[in-house]
This record gives C-alpha cells, sequence and structure tokens, in this order.
C-alpha cells in the first residue's frame, strides 16, 4: 500500500490487499489533494490505467436488457466531447462517471430518469393553464412521487413549480391520477398513496459492445471504453451507449410510456445529461437506426 495514497479511516482495512476494483478505488481510496506539488489525482488515474477491465461486463448488461420482456432500447451516441456524471460521490471530483465493479463506465438509471424528467417538468411549465393537470397526471404515474412532491412550496416540489404554484391544477392532477389507478375521481392523493414508484423503469446505460459500432463510424476505435481510463475525462466523443426503459406490465399506459420515451430522447439531444451541460457536456444524438441495421448485419 506504499504507492497509495488512503483515507485514514480505511487505511488499516486495505494496508494488506492491493485494490483491484477502479469503483472502490475511485470512491474510497484516494486523496485528491495536491500535498507538496504532487497532484494525487493525476498519479492515481494513471495507476488506474493498469487496472484489466473485465469488458465480458458490457455483454453481460447487452445480453440482459435484450432478454427483458417489452423493453424499449435506444442507442445513443455522445456528441459532447465529455461526459461528466457522479462528480459529487466520486472522491476523485472531475474524474466523472460512475464505475462499476468491473471498471465499465456507466450512467446511472437515476441519472437517466433525472434527464427525462426534468425535460417533462420544464414541458409542464411551458403548457397551457387547460393542459397542466392532465400533463402533470402523466408525469407523475411516469415518474412516480414522494409525500412531497404534491406539497404547495415551489421549493420543495417541482411539481407546484410545474404549475405556476397553481393549487387547483395541482388538485385536479391528483384527482386525475386516482382514477387512472383505482377508477374513480378522489382528491386525496396523498392520504391514498403518499409514494409511488412510477410506471417506467429507467435502466443504467452501459456502453455497447464493440462489433455493433456502426462500420462508417471510422474514428470510433480511438475513443472506444477499450481505452478507458483517459485523464482527466474518462469518457469521451463518440462513445455509444444502450438506453433501457421497462414499463410495469400492469400499470402502464400507453401515453405514458410513448411520453416518457419522447421526455428521454430530448432531454439527450436538446439538454444533456451530468454536469456542465452549458459548458456543452453531456449532449448525445440518436444513432438507434445506426446500430440496430449493425446488430441485423453481425446476427445474421
Amino acid at each position: 500500500m506504499n504507492n497509495y495514497i488512503a483515507i485514514k479511516p480505511i487505511k488499516e482495512l486495505i494496508k494488506k490487499n492491493n485494490p483491484d476494483s477502479l469503483a472502490l478505488c475511485l470512491v474510497k481510496y484516494v486523496d485528491p489533494r495536491k500535498n507538496n506539488g504532487f497532484n494525487a489525482k493525476e498519479y492515481y488515474f494513471n495507476h488506474l490505467k493498469t487496472i484489466k477491465l473485465n469488458l465480458k461486463r458490457i455483454d453481460t448488461w447487452w445480453n440482459f436488457i435484450h432478454s427483458i420482456p417489452k423493453n424499449r432500447i435506444f442507442y445513443f451516441q455522445l456528441q459532447s466531447q465529455k461526459l461528466l456524471i457522479n462528480t459529487a460521490a466520486v472522491i476523485t471530483g472531475k474524474f466523472g462517471v460512475c464505475i462499476d465493479y468491473y471498471g465499465i463506465p456507466y450512467i446511472p438509471g437515476s441519472a437517466v430518469k433525472g434527464c427525462a424528467r426534468s425535460v417533462a417538468i420544464k414541458e409542464l411549465r411551458n403548457a397551457s393553464e387547460a393542459n397542466k393537470a392532465e400533463l402533470l397526471s402523466t408525469i407523475a404515474l411516469v415518474f412516480g412521487w414522494s409525500e412531497a412532491d404534491w406539497t404547495k412550496n415551489e421549493t420543495l416540489s417541482d411539481f407546484y413549480w410545474g404549475c405556476n404554484k397553481n393549487d387547483e391544477i395541482l388538485s385536479d392532477a391528483a384527482s386525475l391520477i386516482m382514477e387512472k389507478i383505482i377508477g374513480k375521481h378522489n382528491k386525496q392523493l396523498i392520504q391514498e398513496i403518499p409514494n409511488f414508484a412510477g410506471t417506467v423503469s429507467f435502466l443504467d446505460a452501459y456502453p455497447i459492445p464493440l462489433k455493433f459500432y456502426p462500420s462508417n463510424y471510422n474514428t470510433y476505435n480511438s475513443y472506444h471504453h477499450r481505452d478507458f481510463p483517459q485523464y482527466p475525462h474518462p469518457v469521451t466523443r463518440n462513445h455509444i451507449f444502450s438506453f433501457c426503459l421497462i414499463p410495469s406490465p400492469k400499470r402502464i399506459l400507453v401515453d405514458a410510456l410513448t411520453k416518457s420515451i419522447g421526455w428521454l430522447k430530448k432531454g439527450l439531444e436538446d439538454h444533456a445529461i451530468g454536469a456542465k451541460k452549458k459548458n456543452g457536456y453531456g449532449k448525445f444524438i440518436d444513432c438507434t437506426e445506426k446500430v440496430k441495421r449493425m446488430i441485423n448485419k453481425t446476427t445474421r
């Protein structure tokens, strides 16, 4: 452990073992502060490159999402030069991406869901007063809610902010939701269902297998995850990720699923995902049809 800069509470735990998990290293082992001119983060980042990735994880995830009944899978290619995800949780700061146990960068389902939800709330804010209650009921059913989402306080509830602080719209939306769930109008939504998980699951987004990259992408090799990680930004332009949505088998409404897909696509292409969006980070472009053609060509 002499080559590692360990955080004190876990130094004793790891001093006899060399860490070989990228995820564990990034979150637990390194002190990113400079010490006497020594850049610990850059040093540690270079060490991470010596840990061999288990690329079978990508194939395993690919097979898993394609085996799920009624899946809705889309493929998006990163157009921005950089992608920053999970900057607050990873102790190396601007490393900026979630890493699974096998060392593969991925976008958490929570971030994917948040990307789509932010677009939906902005659409609610800009909708006409006549359409807000119906739209809010769809948003709530897709993404779910907690009790705080129905409070009449815009600092706690983006539902309330999206309704332009109109109490009546909030109440009408609650009634519509109860009608869709139990078949009758009832404005006592919070008393009956204080928390709801939503009718669409947004799964983690992983890079697609190399063999399914479109053949006309002449430059993708130099950017693919086989060259990961690269200091200081591990995920750079031209990576392709698979985004998978899973509708609830019992509760999903067709229009709600269609809406959720549209919100996600708009979020990825127009609004971006992750940190520093205003600086142009995290924008994707839909390449689903190109990847599907490559899948058909490869699996004949």
